[in-house]
């Protein structure tokens, strides 16, 4: 698998002047008809776990190798994104899904947009539970997600979702409010501003480890790109009307078993525990060589992806 992307530029198609007077925003959409799941399937940025396929081999059946932990990647079509890597927020969507068993691995009973929908308000679904038995705080029944579609220079024309949930809500708070001050409380569209998808991090609590998104700044978004954002936010709009709010499940074929566990919330796993060292050898031994350091991962320029 290549982490390479081949640059290309789109040649624009030549319009007439009777086709471009056919052109009426939004008024075609009907021509569709009724679009669900099954017509359009939307792709997920994820990172690579333990618990992850793309962890074990021949994770596709086609004797493929085991991802590297923590490798950031796009489910559609796996490429792998690098350190570095802009990318541009489009729109964000929160969805409410109650699972019957492990978020994402179960069957999914309902779904909204509504935190104060009835069937949530019922069985009081976004409260924090207490185990009688163990004493312990066991997470809500409904999970909130925290949904942006974004494009990068992997899907420049097809957008993409980054969702948070659980664990890694308070990254998904952190990425909200830096937005909401950098738009000036939303005079600007978010896909003016462009990100970096920084090295992933592991956080740690206790003996459990997960690992995190690390999203920085990078400006506005460059003028030679605003309008391939502009219409990766109109398509995004599209996409989360289609879908309403089934858009945290894994929209891909033969994905549906995996839906939410490997994206940016990774259930917290075991951390394993390092060996004990070895008995020193009875015979005096060379002093040990320092194995060289690979040199760390530079971030790639916008301008240079883009």
């Amino acid at each position: 698998m290549s982490n390479s992307i081949v640059q290309q530029e789109a040649q624009p198609l030549a319009v007439p002047d009777y086709i471009k007077a056919l052109v009426t925003t939004g008024q075609h959409k009907s021509d569709f008809g009724t679009i669900d799941n099954s017509d359009i399937g939307v792709g997920f940025l994820k990172l690579v776990s333990v618990q992850s396929k793309e962890f074990k081999p021949n994770w596709g059946g086609r004797n493929e190798q085991p991802l590297p932990l923590n490798t950031m990647f796009l489910s559609r079509d796996h490429k792998i994104i690098p350190p570095g890597t802009p990318f541009i927020p489009l729109i964000r969507k929160v969805t409410y899904i109650y699972w019957e068993g492990r978020p994402g691995n179960g069957r999914m009973i309902f779904s909204t947009d509504d935190a104060n929908d009835p069937r949530i308000v019922k069985i009081k679904g976004l409260e924090f539970r207490k185990d009688e038995r163990t004493g312990k705080q066991s997470p809500p029944l409904v999970t909130r997600y925290t949904n942006y579609y974004i494009i990068t220079p992997f899907n420049p024309d097809e957008p993409v979702v980054m969702s948070f949930y659980r664990t890694s809500l308070t990254i998904g708070r952190r990425f909200t409010q830096d937005l909401i001050r950098a738009t000036h409380g939303g005079d600007l569209p978010l896909y003016a501003l462009t990100y970096t998808l920084g090295v992933p991090f592991v956080k740690r609590d206790g003996q459990n480890e997960w690992p995190q998104l690390n999203i920085e700044p990078c400006g506005f978004t460059d003028p030679k790109i605003i309008d391939k954002a502009k219409k990766g936010a109109e398509a995004a709009h599209f996409l989360a009307q289609t879908f309403g709010a089934t858009e945290a499940a894994s929209l891909d074929e033969g994905l549906d078993e995996e839906a939410g566990v490997e994206t940016l919330d990774a259930q917290p796993v075991q951390a394993t525990p390092a060996p004990a060292p070895a008995a020193p050898p009875v015979t005096p031994a060379a002093p040990a060589q320092t194995p060289p350091q690979a040199p760390p991962i530079q971030a790639q320029p916008t301008k240079a992806l883009w």
